[in-house]
């Protein structure tokens, strides 16, 4: 989460990273649909496209949170260091974060979790891909916070409702969702499986 722009950042250790190599491969300005607020990218790579994407979140307008949407970008090539295209808002209508994606080998499905602000608070979409830059109408909702843990750290300016973050892992088997709960601004963040 770099504000105004994406790098990415490549290294033969993890303790190295951030001190190896990086590229920028996007940042807001000019005349850009996305403005300002960009926030949580994640590299995925596309079986099916031999191709790399990343999705992030920015917003439309400046810096207004309101207008926050969940955008893709899309390399030109099978190397994850290379060239990325903005493909657009995966919603341009939802007010969402945090996008994540899962590719079924099985099926060819593409599935795609994220963060949708409602009236319940945050809460954990799961939707089907039309391709890998258009969430399809096939929407299930995963999880609000309705817990006690999932609604902690309260500010008047924020709601503490949240379930955040989702990413998939597989494990023995089982496909499982990890999300983040609690108001990331306090010591009560949290996470939830």
């Amino acid at each position: 989460t770099e504000a105004s722009q994406i790098t990415i950042y490549r290294g033969r250790t993890l303790e190295t990273l951030f001190r190896s190599e990086q590229k920028k491969v996007f940042e807001i300005g000019g005349d850009k649909e996305v403005q300002g607020n960009v926030w949580a990218p994640e590299l995925f790579y596309n079986l099916a496209t031999d191709r790399w994407y990343i999705y992030a979140c920015g917003s439309k307008q400046g810096w207004e949170f309101s207008t926050i949407r969940m955008f893709c970008l899309e390399s030109k090539t099978s190397d994850p260091f290379g060239e990325y295209e903005f493909k657009g808002f995966t919603d341009p209508e939802l007010l969402a974060i945090d996008q994540t994606m899962f590719y079924d080998e099985t099926s060819g499905t593409l599935y795609t979790a994220y963060s949708e602000f409602t009236g319940d608070g945050q809460v954990i979409m799961l939707a089907v891909m039309e391709d890998p830059y258009t969430i399809s109408d096939k929407r299930i909702r995963l999880s609000y916070p309705l817990h006690p843990w999932e609604k902690r750290g309260s500010r008047p300016d924020k709601d503490s409702r949240v379930n955040e973050g989702p990413i998939f892992l597989e494990k023995d088997g089982k496909l499982c969702l990890i999300y983040s709960a609690s108001g990331c601004w306090s010591q009560y963040y949290c996470l939830g499986l």
